[in-house]
């Protein structure tokens, strides 16, 4: 597919229109954002076209975020593509968007109970990639949903959070949830518990 700009004001170079069809390939689910990150480590020209595109709203934001990507994280992989989705969608280009890493963050974000953050999302994607393969789409949801209620328990009643939750998973466990209390300096305490050795974690939240 040959991708053209529609706006005639945007004049490029032979160099940046092979940078704006990569960026169109990937938007378009025809490179990974893992083949893309690739690429722009490599291109000066697809650097410079994202992180000092006039459209910007925020400049800086976006060149911070690009400083903190890491590829073996769901959410920085979504955030590149992000980034390059919002290209296109400023300059109301009508693009077919798709991706696979994307699909998956939403499906998951769908799926998790309002008592559990997204946190790092690549865990959570760890536990639907193991789920069977022979199960349907449906089928998969409702076992992504039974794992979940399996790995994240809690003694008595689930946490009935003030703040955004903040359910600790400690090199990979996910703790138990004891209970709450209210402090008297106006903070909602959380206390979880490792199940394998007890060890003890507290999650503070300001009352509002």
């Amino acid at each position: 597919m040959c991708f053209r700009l529609r706006k005639k004001e945007e004049v490029l170079s032979e160099e940046q229109k092979i940078a704006v069809q990569q960026m169109a390939d990937l938007a378009e689910g025809r490179m990974s954002i893992r083949e893309f990150w690739e690429l722009y480590q490599k291109s000066p020209v697809l650097q410079d076209i994202i992180l000092n595109d006039k459209k910007l709203p925020s400049r800086q934001y976006i060149v911070d975020q690009f400083k903190r990507v890491d590829m073996n994280l769901l959410e920085c992989r979504v955030d590149v593509y992000t980034a390059v989705e919002n290209y296109f969608s400023r300059r109301n280009i009508g693009l077919r968007f798709r991706n696979e890493d994307v699909s998956l963050l939403c499906k998951l974000l769908n799926l998790l109970p309002s008592y559990i953050d997204m946190g790092n999302g690549e865990f959570f994607a760890n536990i639907m990639a193991q789920a069977p393969k022979d199960l349907k789409s449906k089928e998969r949801d409702k076992w992504f949903r039974s794992e979940i209620r399996r790995l994240f328990t809690w003694d008595k009643k689930k946490p009935v959070w003030i703040q955004p939750p903040q359910w600790p998973i400690i090199d990979g466990v996910p703790y138990v949830f004891s209970h709450q209390e209210t402090a008297e300096e106006g903070y909602e305490c959380y206390y979880f518990y490792d199940p394998n050795d007890n060890t003890k974690t507290v999650v503070i939240d300001q009352c509002e």
